[in-house]
């Protein structure tokens, strides 16, 4: 054999070794991926849950729930400061959801599911009031996104 040859069989097996590599490289990069979003998903779901108990181990937070969400202007100054900031807590993790689909980081079926919970949400009066004074808290992407599901619940007959 001679050394051109040999320097052939070099450039074959380093070429070879480079796509194994590649090969490997991009199988941690998918499996990372999944990881990443298994990890988003539990972190959303998650804040939603902690909104969720902090309302049903409260029998006064879940009495200024159910009656904000019917009519915030029902609740007295301290109960309508306690509604505005579970839907902020609320609405910033709908933010993240549609935030997370919007740029493929996050699971699209994750914002499809919770789109029936905004959906329902959006169609209280108490919860629509209260958007209405507060959509400076989230960005203008996320306000659209919200101004077409209000739209979308009156369409359906629940707003």
């Amino acid at each position: 054999m001679t050394i051109e040859q040999l320097g052939s069989m070099g450039e074959v097996a380093a070429a070879l070794a480079t796509l194994a590599t590649l090969f490997y490289l991009a199988s941690q990069i998918r499996q990372n991926t999944r990881a990443t979003r298994a990890s988003s998903f539990h972190g959303v779901t998650d804040s939603m849950n902690h909104v969720n108990v902090a309302v049903a181990q409260s029998p006064q937070l879940t009495r200024v729930w159910t009656t904000g969400v019917a009519d915030r202007d029902s609740l007295n100054s301290e109960e309508r400061h306690q509604f505005d900031l579970l839907l902020l807590s609320y609405f910033h993790v709908f933010e993240t959801v549609h935030y997370q689909a919007r740029m493929g980081a996050g699971e699209g079926d994750l914002l499809v599911a919770e789109e029936r919970s905004l959906l329902f949400l959006l169609s209280n009066r108490g919860v629509w009031d209260w958007w209405t004074d507060n959509p400076y808290a989230y960005g203008p992407e996320f306000r659209e996104y919200i101004a077409k599901m209000r739209v979308r619940s009156e369409s359906l007959g629940v707003g």
